[in-house]
């Protein structure tokens, strides 16, 4: 697993858009201090989407003058899915096959038997995303 530290990622993001910043940014992590620093990542006049907070994962301290209305961000929630959105996200990992390493994103795999397990590892944050195989055993 590939690790960075918050000011790495700002000099990622800030370099590969010429000081601007990220025109949409993402949250899918559903961690609070992941939902305060992508605000920072994203430009001014930016899009900001938070996926990834379907369960209470606490709060988080953001200033709302600082982060959103002096950026005049676009804020948007996603709590949950349709067919389509698993459709287009196929046809996304298809595209971007061995380009992207997916398998290193450190989900886990776990059986149906092991559901209570997931959700309790999803809910405590031991692993950053658990996913329920019902054909493993």
């Amino acid at each position: 697993l590939h690790t960075t530290t918050a000011a790495e990622r700002r000099t990622i993001v800030f370099d590969a858009t010429h000081g601007r910043g990220a025109d949409v940014g993402i949250e899918a992590a559903g961690s609070p201090r992941a939902f305060e620093e992508g605000l920072t990542l994203t430009r001014d006049g930016g899009r900001y989407v938070i996926a990834g907070h379907y369960t209470n994962a606490g709060s988080s301290s953001i200033n709302a003058h600082e982060h959103i209305n002096r950026k005049h961000l676009e804020i948007r929630g996603c709590w949950g899915s349709e067919a389509g959105h698993f459709l287009r996200a196929l046809t996304v990992l298809e595209q971007q096959a061995g380009k992207v390493p997916f398998r290193d994103i450190g989900a886990r795999v776990y059986a149906l038997t092991e559901l209570n397990d997931a959700l309790a590892d999803a809910e405590s944050m031991r692993v950053p995303k658990a996913l329920v195989d019902p054909s493993r055993h």
